[in-house]
C-alpha cells in the first residue's frame, strides 16, 4: 500500500481547515474521533483533581490543547495537559504547546497500544515533561512514568486506595479520585474509540 506522507507544514495547514481534530506522527495524519462517556468522566475527574492541587502554580488543560514533540516530528492531543510556568506555544490556530510538564492519556482497548508504545516514545523526548500518566478506562489501572535524575521511573497503581505523587509538579494522583463515581458494571461489549 502506498501511503502518502505529509510534511509538518502540510499537516498544520490541513488542521487549520479541518472540521475535526487530527494528530500527526512521522508524516501520517491520524483522524481523532469522539470519546465514550466513561472516557470523558475519567478525564474530568483527573482535570478536577489536578487543578485543585495545581491551580496556583500550573495550568491544567483538556484534550483540545495540541502538543508538539519536535524531535519525534509529531503533534498530539493528550486527554489532559499540565503546563507549569509560562506556556510556550508555536504555530497558530489553535497553536501547539511545546513545554508540557504532565501528559495524561485515558486509554481504550483501541488506543492503548499506541498510548503505550508510540506516544510513550514520543512524550518521553520532551525535555520539560515530568510525568506521563496512562489511565485505563475499562478497569482500575493507572500507569505513571516519572522523570528521575537517573532516567524514568515506572509505577502501576491498581488498588482503590493507591496514590502516586507527581514529584515534578508536586501533586498527588489518587486512584479513588481518578475513578470517582465510575462504574465498570455497565461496560458495553465494545468500549472502543480512536485517538
Amino acid at each position: 500500500m502506498n501511503t502518502r506522507h505529509y510534511t509538518e507544514a502540510e499537516y498544520l495547514a490541513f488542521e487549520r481547515e479541518a472540521e475535526f481534530k487530527h494528530e500527526y506522527a512521522q508524516g501520517e495524519i491520524i483522524a481523532m474521533t469522539g470519546s465514550t462517556f466513561r472516557h470523558n468522566h475519567i478525564t474530568s475527574n483527573i482535570l478536577v483533581a489536578l487543578d485543585r492541587q495545581l491551580s496556583e502554580r500550573c495550568t491544567v488543560l483538556a484534550a483540545d490543547m495540541r502538543v508538539r514533540v519536535r524531535r519525534a516530528k509529531s503533534y498530539r492531543y493528550p486527554d489532559v495537559v499540565v503546563v507549569c510556568g509560562e506556556p510556550e506555544v508555536e504555530d497558530d490556530n489553535p497553536g501547539s504547546l511545546v513545554n508540557p510538564a504532565v501528559l495524561v492519556e485515558v486509554a481504550s482497548e483501541t488506543t492503548q497500544q499506541t498510548d503505550h508504545t508510540k506516544k510513550l516514545r514520543e512524550y518521553l523526548q520532551l525535555a520539560t515533561l515530568q510525568a506521563y500518566v496512562l489511565v485505563a478506562q475499562n478497569e482500575r489501572r493507572v500507569e505513571v512514568y516519572q522523570r528521575q535524575a537517573d532516567g524514568w521511573q515506572y509505577v502501576m497503581l491498581t488498588g482503590e486506595n493507591d496514590d502516586v505523587t507527581l514529584t515534578g509538579v508536586g501533586a498527588t494522583l489518587q486512584i479513588s479520585e481518578v475513578y470517582r463515581n465510575v462504574s465498570f458494571d455497565d461496560m458495553p461489549a465494545n468500549d472502543d474509540e480512536i485517538g
